[in-house]
């Protein structure tokens, strides 16, 4: 994975800082994302991909969280 990928995702939690958290492929390799929730379906850039995780910036929202107010 590298900085400029866009991909779809499934936010599956969230971390301390708010940021939703999605794995990605067999590796279940870690990508934070500023603004997402849990039980959302978003499509992202990544911002910034090191070694074991990645931060990534939401380009459209598929589906919603019922925890979304």
């Amino acid at each position: 994975m590298n900085a400029g990928d866009r991909i779809t995702v499934d936010v599956v939690g969230i971390n301390s800082e708010g940021e939703g958290i999605a794995r990605h492929g067999k590796d279940g390799f870690v990508i934070f994302i500023p603004g997402a929730l849990p039980e959302e379906r978003v499509s992202v850039r990544i911002l910034q991909a090191k070694k074991r995780y990645a931060t990534a910036q939401i380009n459209e929202r598929h589906v919603s969280s019922s925890l979304r107010v």
